[in-house]
């Protein structure tokens, strides 16, 4: 017995070899969470489940501290190392589903099952049961079985018969792996199928490769060849076709390399077809230098532009022990000038080493967050120190809001009646001048119409910003929205920004796996710990050439980043920001959702395309707003002191004779579904409205020539509209009730006519604020939302204004104690898609 396991080990490990050797290892992919595995594979990963350590001359495998290593022989080529290592990475984790593929959920042994064996649910969860084959036609010579001593043998296996319906129906010819589980020394009794694959050449060349054969040295990249093509992308196709590609992979990575524009090395990286760590470290060994997995950040010299590195890959200087080291970056296309400038000088291979470049951006990024911090909290205080809000209020303003306030007491002690009557008259024109703007956009503001989105050639590199705090639940649902962006992802370039003691959520992030394009900044605590703050710090890693920012819960529409990159390039080049409609997805859940869902729907499509049609200053929503790089640097980017940075931006841009464009395509967000979360979000709101008021106002004469007096006024009554109307609010009420009370009393006075006037006045006021407020959302909303609003969401507007005042209220006092103080809104993830909104997010009827 012992000898028969013996030889059955021998074989797996020479059937692992030929396979490596002959076919360039199978090729897998992942889809929907799921890992597809070629035979090969399977017995790599039965290998690593059973022996602690392994080796022949071909591979080592060693288990230390509970972690997998692999120890590639130099025989294995680059992708067959690639291949095995993510299996080695977590051979524990993986599960064969039975039918055709693999999970990360248990390992494999604890989820055999009888045709008609009980077992726990756990256990027999998405599994299949086992199917019984007849007539079993078995042409490769090693066999795996699944003994009931848990004994494994391996085994490969082409059926030219049909195998079960259920399994592999109208799959003739196809090759599989199975389990046995049957009692010692009897007859096969169930065969569990772990793998389907139709088999990518004839039958005869599978049944050829599948058959263990000879060994046949590979061939080892070690020196360029001899006559290199012409075209860099050939002799590029070349190298990675020697280091066991396959085929298909390097075609599509030939024909998106010349699509986008960039290089076979990055398409493949991008497809994650190769693991950045595996190839450098690959092609470190080609040159013969050493490779450094982590770069101690102390080590790093920091001159001044050292950020650059942060957007180019290398070289990079450290300190040695044996003095200065340059830390380099090879590629595919310069690795034959690097052998050849090594042999000429070989003295450079004690000076060289060889690191990825996300280790270079960590380093980076790890040695310089102290200055970058700094000069991120303080660029626009001191290069345009009247455009920050990092002082909340200039001598010379609170000297007139003195003179103001002092000058309104000193008009009630002198002329009481005729003061309260002209303030009284005053704000509700104020209250009035809201109303006429919301009709105004509810019967002019109108949703772009859905954009072509053609395909398109030499696409720029886009940076996402995502800023994060304490969203470890969201972390999952935002890489898999993200990883839908219609946008190939050699081109994209993500940013999950972090506080630096937000490990959870950059665990979370870690465990999400979001991909080589996709980077976590961590920001360091300095400064004011907010939003805009964090914005402006990562921007210093930004490689795209245009910026588009997103929240934690957003699920933005595929389609979103090419509707943007299609309107700048149709524009005069003044589009400064392209801004996508929000849709809330939970306004279904209570009477608070509802009324903030019809308020997005009027600010996102009717108010915004409105003021961006007719060039007026529009103030951004937090969150999918798209911006040329070169325009955001030059209005200077986010305010890191402004807990409004949206609405504070909008106007720089306009005072920088810039327009905001509506966009057609949409993201799905979740309203706050609690009153307190509400008013905390709402109060840090208005505080921002006010900071972004009192900018405007430090030098009213250059606002006013840099807007033009259409868009003075209009800020004006927006803003300070907004504000007033919301803080007085309160006291309409108690106006109107005050007048109804001495009406059921029957007293009267010598003004009762100015009363009466000023009664309606109050009534026409909040009347008219609701109704506004209510047609300029639900005009503008899906037949479907009109129906899920109730009229008892609608009967609840003046408790949502009454809730608005008392959030404005609170604004106005942080703004004196705590003005930067960034009140944190929780996230949830999203369990229900707004109506009427297609699978992927799109809201596409919206």
């Amino acid at each position: 017995m012992r000898r028969a396991l013996h030889h059955a080990d021998l074989l797996a490990r020479q059937f692992l070899c030929n396979i490596l050797a002959e076919t360039g290892f199978p090729a897998h992919h992942e889809t929907g969470g799921k890992f597809h595995i070629g035979p090969a594979e399977a017995v790599v990963l039965q290998r690593l489940r059973r022996l602690g350590h392994a080796s022949d001359n071909r591979l080592a495998l060693s288990v230390q501290e509970g972690m997998v290593e692999l120890i590639p022989r130099e025989s294995l080529n680059l992708a067959a190392i690639n291949h095995i290592q993510h299996l080695a990475d977590c051979p524990r984790q993986i599960n064969v589903e039975a039918g055709k593929s693999l999970r990360l959920v248990k390992e494999v042994e604890r989820r055999k099952i009888n045709r008609g064996e009980e077992t726990d649910p756990d256990t027999a969860r998405n599994i299949r049961r086992g199917n019984t084959f007849t007539r079993i036609n078995i042409i490769g010579s090693i066999l795996r079985l699944y003994m009931p001593n848990d004994r494994i043998y391996s085994g490969y296996c082409k059926y030219k018969t049909r195998i079960t319906h259920n399994i592999a129906e109208r799959r003739k010819d196809s090759v599989c792996n199975f389990w046995y589980h049957g009692a010692r020394n009897s007859s096969p009794k169930v065969l569990v199928c772990t793998r389907v694959m139709a088999p990518s050449k004839t039958v005869e060349a599978t049944e050829t490769n599948a058959l263990p054969v000879r060994r046949r040295q590979l061939e080892i990249v070690t020196a360029s060849p001899r006559f290199a093509p012409a075209d860099p992308m050939e002799a590029e196709a070349r190298f990675f076709r020697s280091c066991g590609i396959g085929k298909p992979h390097l075609a599509r990575a030939i024909e998106d390399a010349r699509r986008n524009d960039t290089t076979i090395e990055a398409e493949l990286i991008a497809a994650r077809h190769i693991r950045p760590d595996i190839y450098y470290r690959w092609l470190a060994e080609c040159l013969g230098l050493p490779f450094l997995e982590k770069i101690n950040p102390r080590s790093v010299l920091t001159p001044a532009s050292v950020d650059i590195l942060l957007v180019r890959d290398g070289p990079l200087r450290i300190h040695d022990r044996r003095g200065i080291l340059t830390v380099i970056v090879p590629s595919a296309r310069s690795l034959s000038t690097e052998q050849q400038r090594l042999s000429r000088r070989p003295e450079l291979r004690s000076q060289l080493a060889v690191a990825a470049p996300a280790s270079i951006r960590a380093a980076v990024w790890a040695a310089n967050e102290t200055a970058r911090a700094r000069f991120t909290t303080s660029a626009l205080d001191e290069r345009q120190r009247e455009m920050s809000a990092r002082t909340v209020l200039t001598g010379a303003q609170g000297f007139a809001l003195a003179l103001m306030l002092c000058a309104i007491i000193a008009a009630v002690m002198i002329w009481p009646k005729t003061t309260l009557v002209i303030t009284h008259v005053a704000l509700s024109l104020l209250f009035l001048s809201v109303t006429l703007l919301r009709l105004v956009a509810a019967a002019l503001g109108k949703r772009p119409p859905p954009p072509s989105l053609s395909p398109q050639d030499k696409l720029p590199i886009y940076t996402v910003l995502v800023a994060l705090k304490d969203e470890e639940e969201t972390a999952q649902q935002l890489v898999r929205s993200l990883h839908r962006l219609d946008w190939p992802k050699s081109r994209l370039d993500i940013k999950f920004i972090c506080e630096q003691d937000d490990w959870k959520t950059i665990h979370a992030l870690r465990a999400a796996n979001p991909g080589p394009h996709c980077e976590i900044v961590r920001v360091p605590d300095l400064g004011p710990r907010t939003k805009p703050k964090a914005l402006s710090y990562a921007m210093a890693g930004a490689k795209g050439d245009y910026v588009v920012l997103y929240d934690a819960e957003d699920i933005p529409s595929p389609g979103q980043l090419r509707e943007a990159y299609g309107i700048f390039q149709g524009s005069d080049g003044r589009t400064g920001c392209v801004q996508s409609p929000l849709v809330i997805a939970n306004y279904r859940k209570n009477w608070l959702t509802a009324l903030f869902a019809i308020e997005y729907a009027g600010l996102f499509r009717s108010l915004v395309p409105f003021m961006g049609r007719f060039d007026l200053p529009v103030p951004l929503g937090g969150t999918s707003n798209h911006f040329p790089r070169k325009v955001l640097e030059e209005v200077g980017g986010w305010d890191p002191y402004n807990v409004t940075e949206d609405a504070d931006l909008g106007m720089r841009l306009y005072r920088a004779g810039y327009r905001t464009v509506a966009a057609y395509h949409a993201t799905i967000e979740t309203a706050p579904e609690t009153l307190s979360v509400w008013i905390r979000q709402r109060s840090r709101w208005l505080k921002g409205w006010a900071q972004t008021w009192l900018i405007l106002m430090r030098n009213p004469r250059r606002t006013l020539r840099e807007m033009g007096s259409s868009g003075f006024m209009l800020s004006q009554a927006l803003i300070v509209g907004m504000l007033l109307s919301t803080l007085t609010h309160p006291f309409m009420y108690a106006l109107i009730g005050l007048y109804l009370a001495k009406s059921a009393q029957g007293t009267t006075s010598s003004y009762g006519q100015l009363h009466s006037g000023l009664f309606m006045l109050d009534v026409a006021s909040v009347a008219s604020c609701y109704t506004a407020f209510a047609i300029m959302g639900l005009m503008h909303m899906t037949a479907r939302e009109q129906q899920r609003i109730s009229s008892r969401h609608l009967a609840m507007l003046p408790a949502y204004w009454l809730a608005m005042a008392w959030a404005a209220w609170i604004a106005i006092l942080e703004l004196g104690r705590k003005p930067h103080h960034w009140a944190k809104t929780p996230h949830a993830v999203h369990t229900e898609k707004p109506d009427g909104t297609k699978a992927q997010g799109s809201a596409s009827d919206r």
